[in-house]
């Protein structure tokens, strides 16, 4: 975890124990489990069943299940997520700050991101993979801010040592950068 108030560079696992502790203190009991049904029970409780045929009877319910990022299907960006490939510049961005930057560019296409990080590098190149047009406003904002601009389908990451090296493009060539930022797509994680 990095940027977080009193918890920066603490292991995941350890915040979350860290929060069950917590909870516990305040009388709550976390129940794992898939649940298959929640139903009032008349007096202003619930009636919870869970996958494997538990019930549980609940004052409240809370639904929290959580996001998963989806990231763009490039060859390499789900092996190098959150090592080299990143996708929130607040969340990384002091960590790798001062090194050649890419960022992918999204669909539907806006600069934000690439200009987002400028912030912690002053070497962003921004792959519109994808993307065909791009309004004029939007050159003029990333030529501004000293942005360069590839044109080109990405086919994968070049990889030496366990560390990103490039962005390479269908056509063949290569762009030394050693992070590179993704806007991944938040999806519910609710099994549907």
């Amino acid at each position: 975890m990095q940027g977080y108030l009193s918890r920066d560079g603490m292991p995941p696992a350890e915040f979350l124990a860290e929060g069950r502790r917590e909870l516990a203190r305040y009388g709550v009991r976390v129940v794992r489990g898939a649940v298959t049904e929640v139903l009032p029970d008349g007096r202003g409780e619930f009636g919870v069943r869970l996958s494997d045929g538990r019930a549980v009877d609940a004052r409240r319910v809370v639904v929290a299940t959580g996001l998963v990022d989806e990231a763009p299907a490039v060859p390499g960006v789900a092996e190098r997520w959150g090592r080299d490939v990143l996708h929130c510049p607040y969340c990384h961005g002091w960590e790798v700050r001062d090194r050649p930057f890419g960022v992918l560019a999204p669909e539907p296409f806006t600069s934000h991101q690439a200009l987002l990080v400028t912030q912690w590098s002053m070497d962003v190149t921004l792959f519109l993979h994808t993307v065909r047009e791009v309004p004029d406003v939007e050159w003029e904002r990333l030529a501004a801010a000293g942005v360069s601009v590839v044109e080109g389908e990405v086919a994968g990451l070049e990889v030496t040592d366990d560390r990103l090296t490039g962005v390479r493009l269908a056509d063949g060539r290569v762009f030394p950068r050693s992070v590179l930022f993704v806007a991944a797509r938040p999806v519910p994680r609710d099994g549907c």
